[in-house]
């Protein structure tokens, strides 16, 4: 399928940043896909734009996988047992990676989803406003 061949890494790369998990992008890509050939092959219309469509149904499906998620998660995650004196910055580095990811996943998952969106740098704004449905 063309559209998948086009668009399947880009969107896994997003459902990968919106979910952390690598086993839950997968799921949400394929349902992503299940969703609009569903969409594509029934009676509605087809989208205006194609890729802001399908990243609006990956969004919304990441949405639903962290409020899912989110009475199940764990506080923090253990630190990674680095003890060697002589690793100081990489520790450092993997620290304010680890401060950093932490935030991103604080904010409300809009604005994450527009965050990654744009740091993918396939989407323009007026891009990332219609698959968040925003102006």
């Amino acid at each position: 399928m063309a559209i998948y061949d086009r668009h399947h890494r880009g969107l896994l790369a997003f459902c990968r940043h919106m979910l952390s998990s690598k086993e839950e992008a997968e799921d949400a890509l394929q349902h992503t896909f299940l969703a609009a050939y569903k969409a594509l092959t029934g009676n509605g219309r087809p989208p205006k734009t194609l890729k802001p469509w399908l990243y609006t149904i990956a969004h919304n499906r990441c949405v639903s996988v962290l409020r899912a998620r989110r009475t199940h998660e764990p506080a923090d995650e253990a630190s990674d047992g680095l003890g060697d004196p002589g690793l100081a910055d990489v520790v450092q580095r993997r620290a304010d990676l680890r401060d950093l990811l932490a935030d991103l996943h604080r904010l409300p998952e809009d604005q994450k989803a527009a965050l990654v969106l744009f740091e993918m740098g396939d989407f323009s704004h007026a891009d990332i406003a219609e698959t968040l449905s925003v102006t």
